[in-house]
C-alpha cells in the first residue's frame, strides 16, 4: 500500500508541477513552446527572437508577438545590426529593416543564410546547409543592400564549402568564419581570400565566437572551448566548468562572456572577467541552448530548442534575484527592461553590465498574453492533485482487499 500511495502522490505532484500541465491551461505560458529560438537581438528599443517558425518581437510596453513583415513564418537563423539596420538571415536570404515594420529584400536571394555578424556599418553573412558544398561568406557595407563577392564560389574564396555556422567581425583584425566540420578560417576583408583551417582546433565543428574581456578570442565547438591570443591564427583549449562541453552559443556582456551549452546550461565569465576569469553557472536544466543575450545586469534571454526563457528576470530591484515566492514568479514581457539599440551579434552586441554575483539566478518562462479563457484558476490544479491522490489511495485499497469473494492481498 505504501508503494501505491507513493505512486499516487508522485502523479499528483507531477500533474501540478509547472510546465507538465498543458501549456494552454497554465496561465502565462512559455513563449514559443515547441519552437527552436535560434537568434536573439536588441534593436531600436525592441527585442527580437528568430525561430524556426518566424520572427517575433517584444516592446518593453507590450507582449511578445509575431514581428511585422514577411518573416511572420519561415526559418530565421541569424540576426545582426550593422549601423541603424536590423538584418535577419533565413533560409531564403537576408531581409533588412530600419524601423522593425518595413522590410526590404531579400538580398542573397535563394541562399540559406546560417549566420550573421556586424561591426559598425559592415555585416558578414555565412551561408550553407548541412549537406555541405555551398558554404560561403559575403560582406555588405550598405546595410545589406548589396554583398561581395558577387558570385560566391567557396573553393575560389578559400573556403571548404561546409556550412558557415558562426562569424566574427571586429572593427579591427581579421574576420573569422566557423564551419560545420572544417574548423576556423580567417580573412582580412571578409569578402574573400580566406585562409585556414587555423591550427589547434581539434574539434572542427565550430558553433560560435566571442571576444573575451581581455581581448582574446573564444570559439565554441561541439566538444571544447578554444581561445586564441593571435587574432585567430592559432587556438588552444580554454578552461570551462564542463568536461568536453558542447557550446552552442557565445555572446558578450560587459566585462565577461555568456556561454550556452547543448545540455541546457548558461555560464558567465571567461578570460579577463571578474574573479580571475572563472566561469559560473547562471542557469541550468533548460532545453538545449541555441542563443543567449544579456539584457540587463544579471538578466539573460535564453533561446532554446523548446522556447524562450529568461534567466534572472525577477521582480527584485535592479534585476537581482528575488528570494522566496517572488523568485519563482514569471516576469511579464511588458516589464522587461528597455533593450539597447546596439547590434546584437559579435563583440558589438548591445548588452548591459554583468552582475557581481549571479548565483542561484531563477529561470522563468517568458510569458505571453493568452486568449480569454485559456488559463485556469489555481484551485483547479489543487482539485486535480487531490483527485489523483485519492485515486491512488483507492487503488491501493482495492489491491490490498481484492475483489469481493477473493482473499485480501498484502504488499509485496
Amino acid at each position: 500500500m505504501k508503494r501505491a500511495l507513493a505512486i499516487g502522490a508522485a502523479l499528483a505532484c507531477g500533474l501540478a508541477a509547472p510546465g507538465l500541465l498543458p501549456a494552454h491551461a497554465a496561465g502565462p505560458t512559455l513563449l514559443l513552446a515547441g519552437r527552436r529560438v535560434q537568434a536573439l537581438a536588441a534593436f531600436g528599443g525592441m527585442l527580437y527572437a528568430g525561430t524556426d517558425g518566424g520572427l517575433f518581437s517584444a516592446h518593453p510596453g507590450g507582449p511578445w508577438a509575431p514581428a511585422a513583415g514577411p518573416l511572420a513564418n519561415g526559418n530565421v537563423n541569424a540576426l545582426a545590426a550593422p549601423g541603424g539596420v536590423l538584418l535577419a538571415g533565413y533560409d531564403g536570404g537576408v531581409l533588412a529593416t530600419s524601423d522593425g515594420a518595413h522590410w526590404s529584400g531579400p538580398t542573397l536571394s535563394g541562399q540559406p543564410v546560417a549566420s550573421l555578424s556586424a561591426a559598425g556599418g559592415t555585416a558578414l553573412a555565412g551561408t550553407g546547409t548541412s549537406a555541405g558544398g555551398n558554404g560561403a561568406v559575403y560582406r555588405s557595407d550598405d546595410g545589406g543592400r548589396s554583398w561581395q563577392p558577387a558570385v560566391g564560389l567557396p573553393a575560389a574564396e578559400g573556403l571548404p564549402g561546409s556550412e558557415v555556422q558562426a562569424l566574427l567581425l571586429r572593427p579591427a583584425g581579421p574576420a573569422l568564419a566557423g564551419t560545420a566540420g572544417d574548423g576556423v578560417y580567417r580573412s582580412t576583408t571578409g569578402a574573400g581570400s580566406w585562409t585556414g583551417p587555423a591550427a589547434g582546433v581539434e574539434y572542427p565543428w565550430v558553433t560560435s565566437f566571442a571576444v573575451a574581456a581581455d581581448g582574446s578570442l573564444l570559439a565554441g565547438t561541439d566538444n571544447l572551448l578554444y581561445r586564441s591570443t593571435d587574432a585567430g591564427a592559432s587556438w588552444a583549449e580554454a578552461p570551462f566548468p564542463q568536461q568536453f562541453p558542447w557550446i552552442q552559443a557565445l555572446a558578450p556582456e560587459q566585462g565577461a562572456v555568456v556561454a550556452g551549452t547543448f545540455d541546457g546550461a548558461v555560464y558567465s565569465g571567461g578570460p579577463g572577467a571578474a574573479g580571475g576569469g572563472a566561469w559560473h553557472e547562471v542557469a541550468g536544466g533548460l532545453p538545449e541552448v541555441l542563443a543567449v543575450l544579456a539584457i540587463a545586469p544579471g538578466q539573460y534571454l535564453v533561446g532554446t530548442g523548446d522556447g524562450l526563457f529568461c534567466a534572472g528576470c525577477t521582480t527584485a530591484a535592479g534585476g537581482r534575484p528575488a528570494s522566496g515566492a517572488a523568485a519563482a514568479t514569471p516576469r511579464p514581457a511588458a516589464s522587461l527592461p528597455p533593450p539597447s539599440a546596439r547590434p546584437a551579434t559579435g563583440e558589438q552586441a548591445g548588452v548591459a553590465p554583468s552582475p557581481t554575483s549571479t548565483a542561484s539566478i531563477p529561470i522563468t518562462p517568458v510569458p505571453v498574453s493568452t486568449a480569454p479563457g485559456s488559463s485556469l484558476p489555481g484551485w483547479v490544479y489543487a482539485v486535480v492533485a487531490l483527485v489523483v491522490t485519492l485515486a491512488g489511495i483507492c487503488g491501493a485499497w482495492w489491491l490490498r482487499t481484492g475483489a469481493p469473494g477473493r482473499p485480501p492481498r498484502g504488499d509485496p
